[in-house]
C-alpha cells in the first residue's frame, strides 16, 4: 500500500460578477502546487453542495477529482455556532458537503 501525505484544498468563493472567469480553477491549481511543494501527494477537497448552479463540484470533477463521500446537513452546526446565513437555506444551513480526492500527478 502506498503512503500518502494528504493536503486539504479548502473552499473559496467568488462574488457573482467574478464567477465563470476561471478564478476558482486557477486558485485550486495554485493551492495544489503549494501542497505538492510540501510533499503532499493526495488532495482532499470539501465542496459545499447547495444544488445551486455555481457549485464547485463541476470544477473539481473537471480538474480530475473523484467524488468519494457525501455528508448531509454538514454545515448545520457551524451555521448555528458561527451565525452565517446560507444563500440557499438561510440559517440554519441544511446543505451537504461532498468530499473529493485526487492523487498528485
Amino acid at each position: 500500500h502506498p503512503l500518502y501525505s494528504v493536503g486539504v484544498v479548502k473552499s473559496d468563493a467568488e462574488r457573482p460578477e467574478y464567477r465563470r472567469h476561471g478564478i476558482g480553477p486557477k486558485l485550486t491549481l495554485e493551492a495544489m502546487e503549494k501542497l505538492r511543494g510540501m510533499s503532499c501527494n493526495l488532495f482532499i477537497a470539501p465542496s459545499w453542495d447547495s444544488g445551486l448552479p455555481d457549485s464547485s463540484s463541476k470544477m473539481f470533477e473537471k480538474l480530475g477529482f473523484q467524488n468519494v463521500l457525501r455528508i448531509e446537513n454538514y454545515w448545520y452546526e457551524d451555521s448555528l455556532d458561527k451565525g452565517y446565513s446560507c444563500p440557499k437555506c438561510g440559517n440554519p444551513c441544511f446543505c451537504s458537503v461532498i468530499f473529493y480526492i485526487r492523487q498528485a500527478d
